[in-house]
């Protein structure tokens, strides 16, 4: 039984290969988990063109139109498997069909920018600066406790 090639991409950088690298730019594992966790199964699906490894074939209308050009040589064609809300996808797909299904899940991802950062910064200080006379007794028991727990720790440790 012949086994077909399969694509690898490592997104962890974890080999370091002497070969030209399948994207240019450098992408963060959370990247490329939004980009994962925002694609639609069946959007991917009718992209690539099959519903898999030859089984069934997706009946669920979609907006993206489905490019019928199927590889004439299975030797160029791998597995590609996508793993979305809890369900594995198995794509025999060409390694250009795989960067193109990657780079067009990606153009869905927003841009963070700077302005971005510094409004969520800002935001989180607030928030914090509300809840911060606004605590539970509870809580600031709680708080009040364990302060001073540490600092007996921290005087045992180091008495002098």
């Amino acid at each position: 039984m012949a086994k077909s090639p399969s694509l690898e991409l490592d997104f962890f950088g974890m080999e370091k290969r002497s070969a030209a690298p399948v994207f240019q730019r450098r992408r963060s594992f959370r990247d490329m988990q939004a980009v994962i966790s925002k694609m639609n199964p069946e959007v991917v699906k009718r992209v690539i063109g099959n519903g898999g490894l030859g089984s069934k074939k997706s009946t669920s209308p979609s907006a993206v139109p489905s490019p019928q050009s199927p590889v004439s040589d299975p030797k160029l064609r791998a597995p590609m498997t996508i793993f979305y809300n809890g369900m594995v996808s198995v794509f025999d797909v060409s390694p250009r069909k795989a960067q193109n299904i990657l780079k067009a899940a990606d153009e869905f991802l927003p841009s963070k920018s700077a302005e971005n950062l510094e409004s969520n910064s800002k935001s989180e200080k607030n928030l914090l600066e509300s809840l911060n006379g606004d605590l539970p007794i509870s809580r600031k028991n709680s708080l009040q406790r364990f302060l001073e727990k540490r600092k007996e720790r921290l005087v045992w440790v180091s008495p002098y």
